[in-house]
């Protein structure tokens, strides 16, 4: 994908579906979207999974004040949690999945009322579970 090619409009981003051993397609800001008709995957399951990483101003903010002249851009890098002992955490990104079967059928999977879905019967859709902190693992829904 060239430089100007997501400028032009109606020219979605084209992803390499990567061989066996890993094909990830990450989504970011900048590509944001993926089309699932255009990759020729026919049939499969389909792995959807969230990670992120908490920081330490997310728990009790700002405490590097005392190196601000020396190096101020220091205050727009975020400081990583090394070990998970705080005792109350207020941030929580959970991963869902909104589906409609061919029987017109609506639904969600969520960990919100511990909605997991089930991946071999109806709605064909499973969520592994609730990651509270933050661990490298995440949250992972399965499509079948």
């Amino acid at each position: 994908m060239g430089f100007f090619d997501g400028l032009r409009p109606g020219r979605a981003a084209q992803f390499d579906s990567g061989n066996a051993t890993s094909s990830a397609v990450v989504l970011s800001k900048r590509n944001a979207t993926i089309s699932l008709s255009k990759q020729g995957a026919l049939s499969g399951n389909l792995r959807v999974n969230l990670s992120w990483r908490m920081r330490t101003s997310d728990i009790e903010g700002r405490s590097r004040q005392s190196g601000m002249l020396r190096r101020p851009l220091q205050l727009f890098k975020p400081e990583v949690v090394q070990a998970h002992t705080q005792g109350v955490v207020n941030v929580d990104l959970d991963l869902g999945c909104m589906y409609e079967l061919m029987d017109g059928t609506k639904g969600v999977v969520q960990p919100l009322g511990s909605l997991i879905g089930d991946l071999n019967g109806p709605p064909y859709v499973r969520l592994s579970g609730d990651d509270r902190f933050g661990a490298p693992s995440g949250e992972t829904v399965y499509v079948n």
